[in-house]
């Protein structure tokens, strides 16, 4: 029979197990339900987010053709020429994450103990596309087009992987561009937000004058990509 003393340390522990092994469950059960087991309707909607980006991407790569054109034949100057292709370099150094950036912004903070699963993350970073965020990172890892976020398993926890690379807790996720819209953007009624609450999971958002995105550590593929020269 335990002594009395053993009876406290002993229900505390065992409580303490419980929530772990509740919260472990949790995740790995949002986890069985992921791409491979997400309703129609919700492979319809992330699909069409990212087929969204894209077709924003090639309005952009389409716009700078055109400006190209314009340079081309409109006769301007040598030193207006190259100011213009500074000016469109720079647009899509951004783009493309190779600079790094800094302005106002917001900080959502996920802790250790919200049961958050990849494609969570996805979701708030396609939000903050969506409400017009200018720049993202995850834990320094800067967002592009090309950003790959999926799941690793290690010593029986999972853990969040940006390109391949473990992220951890807590998530800190950097976002430039106009802070109250970027949070209204999250917080909508039915949101994100509101969503994971549904979880048990309660990241804190704050609002902040200046916010640090690095450049990417990853440089942009350009597989079909060809060189060409304009004509003199």
């Amino acid at each position: 029979m335990l002594k009395k003393e053993w009876i406290l340390p002993l229900t505390i522990t065992m409580f303490l197990l419980g929530l772990l092994l509740s919260n472990q469950f949790q995740i790995q059960t949002r986890i069985t339900s992921d791409l491979t087991m997400q309703k129609t309707e919700h492979l319809i909607a992330m699909v069409k987010d990212l087929k969204d980006k894209r077709d924003s991407l090639d309005q952009e790569i389409y716009s700078i053709e055109e400006k190209v054109n314009e340079i081309q034949y409109s006769g301007l100057d040598t030193d207006k020429i190259i100011s213009n292709l500074k000016s469109e370099k720079q647009k899509l150094q951004i783009i493309n994450g190779e600079s790094s950036l800094t302005g106002p912004g917001i900080k959502i903070v996920i802790e250790q103990d919200s049961p958050i699963i990849y494609v969570d993350i996805i979701r708030i970073i396609n939000e903050l596309w969506a409400a017009g965020a200018e720049a993202i990172s995850i834990n320094g890892h800067r967002v592009t087009f090309g950003t790959t976020i999926f799941y690793s398993e290690k010593d029986f926890n999972t853990f969040v992987t940006v390109n391949d690379s473990l992220v951890t807790y807590p998530l800190i996720i950097n976002a430039i561009g106009n802070s109250q819209t970027l949070e209204k953007g999250l917080t909508l009624p039915g949101g994100i937000i509101d969503n994971l609450a549904l979880f048990h999971a309660y990241p804190y958002i704050v609002q902040e004058e200046e916010i640090y995105v690095p450049a990417t550590k990853q440089q942009p593929t350009k597989n079909r990509a060809k060189e060409t020269k304009l004509e003199e």
